[in-house]
C-alpha cells in the first residue's frame, strides 16, 4: 500500500511514501522498534499466541491491519485522525459482530450451550449444605455403548468400576445416589440396550 502525499511546493505532483516509510514512521510516533521479521495475524488468533509475541510485534500487528484497512480504502487518505480511526474500528467491530453471530446461531454450538445450561440448571437447585456432591463424567454416548459392548459382563465395564469399585466398595468413598444423562434416545436398537446396560448399573 502507498500513501498519497501533496506537498505544498510543487502543484499538481504528489510524492509517495512506501509501506516500510509508513510503518517506520507510525512506529516512531508509538516509540517502539521495527519489527524486521513478517508478522502472521493469525498468530494473534489465540491468548497464548498474544502472549508469546513481544510489545512491539502485537503493535505491528495493530498496524499491518490499519494499512490492510487502509488500502481498501476507496477514497483517497490525506490525513490519519480520530475519525478514521474510529471508523476503521467499526468496520473491525462489525466484523467480529457477524462473526460471533454465525458462532453463536451454529448448531453444533447451540447443542454445546444447552448442555451446559442444563447442566448449571442443575448444580443451581442443589442444596450443597445436605452434603451433596455434583460430579461430571465426560463421556460420549458412543463411547459408552462401546463401553458396555466390549465388556463380557455388566459388572466389568468401566462405568460399573467407576461407579460401585472406585467408590461403593472402596473405604471412604462416596456412594453414587442418581446418574444424569444428557443423551437423546430413540426407539432404535442401540438405545434400548444401552438404557437396559444403565439400568442394571443402577440396579446394581
Amino acid at each position: 500500500m502507498a500513501i498519497a502525499e501533496h506537498p505544498q511546493a510543487a502543484e499538481g505532483s504528489t510524492t509517495e511514501v512506501q509501506d516500510n516509510n509508513v510503518y517506520e514512521r507510525l512506529c516512531d510516533l508509538v516509540e517502539i522498534d521495527p519489527v524486521t521479521e513478517h508478522i502472521e495475524i493469525e498468530d494473534f488468533t489465540t491468548l497464548q499466541g498474544m502472549a508469546d509475541k513481544s510489545s512491539s510485534e502485537r503493535v505491528t500487528a495493530a498496524l499491518q491491519v490499519f494499512l490492510d484497512l487502509a488500502s481498501a480504502q476507496t477514497s483517497q487518505i490525506t490525513k490519519i485522525d480520530k475519525a478514521l480511526l474510529d471508523s476503521f474500528i467499526g468496520k473491525i467491530d462489525h466484523q467480529i459482530s457477524e462473526q460471533l453471530d454465525e458462532i453463536l446461531h451454529h448448531a453444533e454450538y447451540q447443542k454445546i450451550e444447552s448442555s451446559w445450561r442444563s447442566l448449571k440448571y442443575l448444580v443451581d437447585r442443589c442444596d450443597f449444605r445436605a452434603n451433596i456432591v455434583v460430579e461430571v463424567l465426560d463421556v460420549s454416548k458412543e463411547d459408552l455403548q462401546l463401553d458396555f459392548e466390549e465388556a463380557p459382563d455388566t459388572t466389568q465395564c468401566g462405568l460399573y468400576k467407576h461407579v460401585y469399585v472406585d467408590d461403593y466398595d472402596t473405604p471412604g468413598g462416596e456412594p453414587v445416589s442418581v446418574m444424569i444423562t444428557n443423551y437423546e434416545f430413540g426407539r432404535e436398537a442401540p438405545d434400548i440396550g444401552l438404557l437396559t446396560d444403565l439400568s442394571r448399573i443402577a440396579a446394581a
